[in-house]
């Protein structure tokens, strides 16, 4: 009797893992015929949208606006997720989860977290004005802020309870998730009393918006994931921050309990958001730059090289710039030899020429004018290359600010393919919630505020 159940344990977990591998190799082979029809006309969307979504305290709903080929958006349709936003981590809605990547597009499937019930709600994208509500699953941890999602594989980081990732598979058809059983990982961030590293020059406790993990994506591999965190344990040091690589199990999409942390160094003070350039070099976004954040020399880009999980696989950094008088900047995303930031502090995307892991020709390519680029958050490309950034307009305080106004999406074309230059074509405000409709200032309704922006 033993032995027929060891032996039907094993028969089981064989099917398991042979059947996930058969779903793998699927749609490995689904992803390859995409890929070789991208050339065809035919292969790409015949509709486009933009998603954002009011991370409301009451309700977090989704946002939906249709694309036209010019790249314009007409604002659709409000979903609930069935989840509520807001978070302890913030205070304000200038930048309520302090993250990258809330919610993110995977086929025809929007994803969204809702840090207030940590939660993930799945959507099924049905047209272009249009999303259907398919399954809602618990995040396994608290304060859910960042997903990512490669091959049917998605991961979702959450930033509080010193912070964890969890995996999820991703049923393409029907876009439901579905937990993956073991891959809950801590990622160790509690906050402590003492500086976490000896004899710091610097050591100053911060709120956990400051100092928390902000990030969660797969290289474009899918070998690795990597999270970014700001801080250490709660604290900022000259150390100011870490990159975390775990090695993935493409069959079993679990992730190894062993990561390779990284000390960002002397080369931030806080590391923010990353994308990868076309080569899969990270490219990070500093908010102040080198060294102590009283010494910082403003916001920055730095690059690594990224290599495959293994011993003595250590990122190693490649390129600095500074983006010359700016600040604040948290957000990043590469398209096409160019990388763009969106820097909160100075009202401003800022633009770079990007070869190679190389950096060069830092500039200002937007600023608060009288349309309103105030706080500037998230942004994302669409694949022909429009550039959508939200600007939550919600104001710093400082006089030479911009006036505060409704929050809105900017929207920006590459009119020029030999530089990184940018038009803005036009600003949308319809259907987004303003601050005091979404986000009070009351202790009640902390990290609320319209947050994300995800493109099909």
């Amino acid at each position: 009797m033993y032995l027929s159940k060891v032996t039907l344990l094993a028969f089981t977990l064989f099917v398991e893992i042979s059947g996930r591998k058969l779903s793998k190799e699927s749609k490995s082979s689904k992803s390859q015929t995409t890929k070789s029809d991208k050339s065809s006309p035919t292969s790409s969307p015949t509709f486009g949208a933009v998603f954002t979504m009011t991370n409301g305290g009451n309700s977090n709903e989704i946002l939906m606006y249709s694309r036209n080929t010019a790249g314009r958006l007409v604002f659709q349709s409000q979903t609930d997720t069935e989840g509520k936003g807001g978070n302890t981590l913030s205070a304000v809605s200038d930048d309520p989860l302090g993250s990258q990547n809330p919610i993110i597009v995977a086929g025809k499937c929007l994803l969204a977290v809702s840090s207030g019930s940590n939660e993930i709600t799945s959507f099924e994208i049905k047209s272009e004005t249009s999303i259907r509500r398919e399954n809602k699953v618990d995040s396994e941890g608290r304060t859910p802020v960042s997903l990512t999602e490669y091959d049917g594989i998605v991961y979702v980081l959450n930033a509080e309870d010193g912070g964890s990732i969890h995996g999820f598979d991703l049923d393409p058809t029907s876009c439901k998730l579905s937990s993956i059983i073991g891959s809950t990982l801590p990622l160790d961030q509690s906050p402590v009393v003492d500086s976490p590293v000896p004899d710091p020059p610097l050591s100053v406790t911060l709120p956990p918006v400051i100092a928390a993990p902000t990030q969660i994506s797969f290289t474009p591999n899918g070998r690795s994931l990597i999270v970014a965190i700001k801080g250490i344990r709660g604290h900022a040091v000259v150390f100011g921050g870490s990159i975390v690589q775990f090695e993935v199990n493409t069959l079993t999409g679990l992730a190894s309990p062993n990561p390779t942390s990284n000390l960002i160094g002397l080369d931030s003070v806080l590391p923010f958001s990353f994308d990868f350039d076309g080569e899969g070099n990270l490219l990070l976004v500093d908010a102040f730059g080198e060294g102590p954040i009283v010494g910082g020399d403003g916001a920055s880009v730095i690059s690594y090289k990224v290599r495959n999980p293994g011993p003595n696989r250590e990122i190693s950094r490649i390129d600095r710039i500074t983006l010359e008088g700016q600040f604040a900047a948290g957000w990043i995303k590469y398209n096409d030899d160019c990388a763009y930031t969106t820097n909160s502090g100075t009202h401003s995307v800022s633009g770079l020429s990007v070869h190679n892991g190389q950096l060069s020709d830092s500039f200002v390519a937007s600023l608060g004018t009288d349309t309103l680029l105030n706080n500037p958050l998230d942004l994302n490309f669409s694949h022909d290359g429009f550039l959508y950034v939200l600007s939550t307009n919600s104001g710093q305080g400082a006089p030479a600010d911009p006036p505060v106004g409704e929050p809105a999406i900017h929207v920006y074309e590459r009119t020029n393919r030999n530089d990184c230059t940018l038009t803005e074509i036009q600003v949308i405000n319809d259907g987004i919630p303003t601050e005091g409709q979404n986000a009070g200032a009351t202790a009640a309704r902390n990290g609320e505020g319209t947050v994300g922006i995800a493109v099909y």
